[in-house]
């Protein structure tokens, strides 16, 4: 059945997008083709997004991505010659689809923004970056994924050491739970492990093994790594799901999480965010599910005429550390309608034109949650 949806995709694809042109509405039209839109993760950009434009009068539709590129190129085209073309786009590079999508869009001229999943190394050699070889690729905004992995691997060992939780030769033994190397933060995220496990003699990493970044394999694997490392401390998850893995494999070997071996992952999640605020859970570094929402303030002000590469053309969206001691600092998780209680005018040049440059920082968000 997946093989003939495959095939076939590219004929009920332009059907689907097919009906009566959209009511004259004179806002600025953005797609966003959201790559995973039942993840918590990608659900909280999609409502960053709608709350900004809300904010900034401007229509948002928010598309469910196909999974492969070429089913993913194939729904964009039919989506640019349909009548609800965009004005704009917002896509990210899930499953190494942004090379595709992004010729695409360049055929059709519609400006495009890469979010939360940038090129992989070996893309960006061919490519380049915005406005380079696709003139239609005006930015993206990134979360500083090598940044995230290392300072996810620090406060495991800050904590580690705390606790006291070192081998018999006073090492901390861990181990980690990567994702998929053909997925940017898959390979970027343990590039930040691996630096941080240098910077410390007394740290070991025993394995890192890939996942898919699922719950199921999450625990699945660290049972088998704690069977052959049973004197492991620390376990670093590259994602919230793997985490919450983690933490249920280190259950079934009979073991305490938060006690008898630390568990950390990346993603602000509300299940993330409630685990580390109960024990469960160590660390938690996130907060970039903001992007879509800074996503639309570019957007907006680049077509008002106020183009953003006065200041840059690629955001590094720092992540921050969530533990218990810091929980005081992010009281809010971003869920439902607390991205309604922002105001993204705020975050406007063009509404705030003395505005000196972009705050997209996670702590100018909480300023407004309450």
């Amino acid at each position: 059945m997946k093989r003939l949806l495959r095939l076939f995709a590219p004929l009920v694809i332009p059907l689907l997008l097919l009906g009566t042109p959209a009511e004259a509405d004179q806002r600025i039209r953005v797609a966003f083709l959201n790559p995973l839109p039942s993840h918590q993760f990608w659900k909280e950009v999609s409502a960053s997004m709608k709350a900004a434009s809300h904010d900034l009068d401007m229509s948002l539709t928010d598309y469910a991505s196909p999974h492969w590129p070429a089913e993913s190129a194939a729904f964009l085209r039919a989506l640019l010659n349909s009548p609800q073309r965009p004005d704009y786009l917002v896509i990210s590079n899930m499953n190494g689809a942004a090379p595709a999508l992004l010729q695409v869009a360049e055929d059709a001229k519609v400006p495009t923004l890469i979010v939360d999943a940038g090129l992989l190394d070996q893309d960006q050699q061919a490519l380049g970056g915005p406005r380079q070889r696709f003139k239609y690729w005006i930015g993206q905004l990134l979360p500083n994924n090598v940044k995230g992995g290392a300072d996810l691997a620090n406060a495991l060992v800050q904590q580690a050491r705390q606790k006291g939780l070192m081998a018999e030769d006073g090492k901390i033994q861990m181990i980690a739970l990567g994702g998929r190397a053909i997925d940017y933060a898959g390979a970027e995220r343990p590039k930040g492990l691996r630096q941080a496990v240098l910077a410390h003699r007394d740290v070991e990493l025993l394995q890192l093994v890939d996942t898919d970044w699922s719950a199921e394999q999450g625990a699945y694997k660290t049972q088998g790594l704690l069977g052959r490392y049973p004197e492991v401390k620390v376990i670093w998850a590259v994602n919230s799901r793997t985490a919450q893995g983690a933490i249920e494999g280190v259950k079934r070997r009979g073991l305490a999480p938060g006690t008898d071996v630390l568990v950390g992952g990346i993603d602000w999640t509300f299940q993330a965010q409630e685990a580390v605020r109960q024990g469960r859970q160590a660390v938690a570094v996130g907060g970039h599910s903001t992007v879509g929402g800074w996503a639309m303030v570019l957007l907006h002000d680049y077509d008002r005429g106020r183009d953003f590469a006065r200041e840059r053309l690629t955001w590094s969206i720092e992540l921050a550390t969530f533990t218990r001691e810091t929980a005081s600092l992010y009281p809010v998780t971003f869920t439902g309608k607390n991205w309604e209680q922002i105001d993204y005018r705020t975050y406007s040049t063009f509404y705030h034109p003395d505005m000196p440059r972009y705050d997209f920082s996670i702590n100018t968000i909480y300023r407004h949650l309450h």
